[in-house]
């Protein structure tokens, strides 16, 4: 099973297993997407990074059976609409292993709190899951997480919370 957290410039992923009531996280990656100021149009900018994480997805999810994904909801502007547009695309082409589960379920699982802030998500996911492989940063001789790990503690919930409230996406 896996957890995702989509957006056009990151997707934060997990996989692993379930052992009885316990998720047991494998493996997680973020994958980061920025626009290649080389091509002219920006729908061929937008194509690329498509491309780039429909591929970075598919791969990291090969013999995954279901995804719990942190689905994006609208916008409020013309930019962001094209990113979630683009997410919901990328969503679609895993088939019939979705299962959606809301940001207020993700935080609510992880925190309790609908409202946890980025770093309350990071901290309680490196918390239960120290062994995994954050992405870490060296700061005056000090190692630390960097604020990218938010997008991988959400697909960490996203697993929890879906676990806890299965809402799977059907194509009828």
């Amino acid at each position: 099973m896996g957890g995702l957290d989509p957006s056009l410039s990151n997707f934060g992923m997990v996989k692993g297993s379930f052992n009885g009531d316990t998720f047991l996280p494998e493996d997680i990656k973020l994958v980061t997407t920025s626009e290649d100021s080389s091509l002219q149009y920006q729908n061929q900018r937008d194509l690329k990074r498509a491309v780039q994480l429909r591929e970075a997805m598919l791969q990291f999810f090969d013999g995954v059976d279901t995804v719990y994904v942190e689905m994006p909801v609208g916008s409020q502007s013309a930019r962001a609409s094209v990113s979630y547009g683009v997410c919901v695309g990328i969503l679609a082409s895993l088939g019939l292993r979705l299962v959606r589960v809301s940001a207020r379920d993700v935080k609510i699982i992880a925190t309790n709190d609908p409202k946890a802030s980025k770093q309350d998500m990071i901290n309680w996911a490196y918390n239960k899951y120290p062994d995994l492989p954050w992405i870490t940063k060296i700061r005056n001789g000090t190692k630390s997480l960097t604020n990218a790990n938010e997008h991988v503690s959400d697909a960490i919930g996203a697993v929890l919370a879906g676990l806890q409230n299965e809402q799977e996406i059907t194509w009828n």
